[in-house]
This record gives structure tokens, C-alpha cells and sequence, in this order.
């Protein structure tokens, strides 16, 4: 885990590696779509709880013309209102094949709206082709994240020995 601090404050940046459900990751494989947007956790009964800002964050995805789908179908899909004001937006996404307009459409859709101080929170998984399906969750300021995410991209962390 790699975390950036400034003195006297919480940490401004944490990245760590995470593990998310094999199923999921299968499930993901088999959709097909170079982007999917994760269930933050599943309710009791199975079905894929998701933060209400991926309500939006997947219709204004498709509306620039990127090929996102949730996991879950929406039968299986509950949203969760967080009340916090300080509460991060959290976005568990995975790519595949995502073509450098859409990363950049991915982009300005997770920075709009955020000030210097929002936090956001992305858990970012690379299932495409060649890649190893490790899954990073990466908080910070949203221009933080995204640089991050975009370091994993072209510098995959190589397979643990």
C-alpha cells in the first residue's frame, strides 16, 4: 500500500491492492463490455448494492457513446444513499479494452462536479486481454486518482511471485 501525507492531516492518497469477488471478475469477463461498473457490496439477499452516483456516472458513460454496463441486471441492482457530507464518491470499475476517448470520457465524468477537496474513491480492475485482473482501490482527490489509474494502465505492477 502506498499512502501520501501531509503533516498534521490524514492521508491525502492511499492506494492499495484489493480482492474482489472471483464470480464478479468471471461475470465481468463474460459481459463483454470494455467498461463495468462493480456492486460496492452485496445485500443479504444477493443482489449488487451500488453508491447512487453510479446512477449517473453510467448514463452520462453511455450518453458520450462509452459501452458501460453495471454487473448486475437491474432485478439484481439496489442504490444506497450515503447521507455524509464528507462521504467519497466510490466507483468500483473495471476495464477492459477501453479506447483512449473513453478513458477520457471516464475522466471528465469523475472529476465534474469535484472541488479541489472532494475525495474520491475508484477500485479499478484491467481485465483485458494480457492482463493479470488485480484490483487496485486508489482514494484521494479525483486528479489524484485518475493519475494513478492512468500509471496502472501503462505500468501494470508485474504478477506477485
Amino acid at each position: 500500500m502506498a499512502v501520501a501525507e501531509e503533516p498534521d492531516r490524514a492521508p491525502v492518497l492511499v492506494v492499495e491492492e484489493v480482492e474482489l469477488p472471483e464470480d464478479d471478475l468471471v461475470h465481468a469477463r463474460a459481459l463483454g463490455n470494455p467498461v463495468v461498473i462493480l456492486p460496492s457490496r452485496r445485500a443479504e439477499d444477493g443482489r449488487g448494492v451500488y453508491d447512487e452516483g453510479n446512477i449517473f456516472l453510467v448514463k452520462d458513460l453511455r450518453a458520450t457513446g462509452v459501452d458501460v454496463a453495471y454487473l448486475d441486471p437491474s432485478d439484481a441492482r439496489l442504490f444506497e444513499v450515503r447521507k455524509s457530507a464528507i462521504a467519497a464518491d466510490l466507483v468500483t470499475i473495471i476495464l477492459g479494452i477501453c479506447s483512449s476517448a473513453g478513458w477520457d470520457g471516464i475522466k471528465a465524468l469523475l472529476t465534474r462536479g469535484h472541488s479541489a477537496d472532494n475525495k474520491l474513491e475508484v477500485t479499478y480492475t484491467d481485465l483485458g486481454p494480457g492482463s493479470i485482473g488485480r484490483s487496485w482501490t486508489v482514494r484521494g482527490r479525483a486528479e489524484d486518482v485518475i493519475a494513478v489509474i492512468e500509471r496502472l494502465q501503462s505500468e501494470p505492477p508485474s504478477a506477485p511471485s
